[in-house]
């Protein structure tokens, strides 16, 4: 995905609640100001793709173990890459 791509599609994000306004800014500016905000030698982070997996009942999710942070999370961490 291209930042100009990711730009737009936040751009017509439609903020859930007032609590995501603070994370939505802070993201946008994020994506304005690293160039190589993609790539996973940015030392202050980078973007990437994550999901939650919900049972048909809305009861359970599937998490995984993160070995570095020591924690459970969604399912994720897809590297986003630049198309050449």
């Amino acid at each position: 995905m291209q930042r100009n791509n990711l730009l737009s599609k936040l751009k017509q994000y439609t903020l859930y609640n007032v609590n995501e306004k603070q994370m939505y800014q802070s993201l946008v500016e994020f994506v304005k100001s690293n160039s190589d905000c993609f790539q996973n030698t940015l030392e202050i982070g980078h973007i990437t793709g994550s999901a939650w997996i919900i049972d048909l009942h809305q009861q359970k999710v599937l998490l995984t173990h993160h070995k570095k942070l020591s924690k459970w999370l969604q399912l994720g961490g897809m590297q986003m890459v630049n198309q050449v």
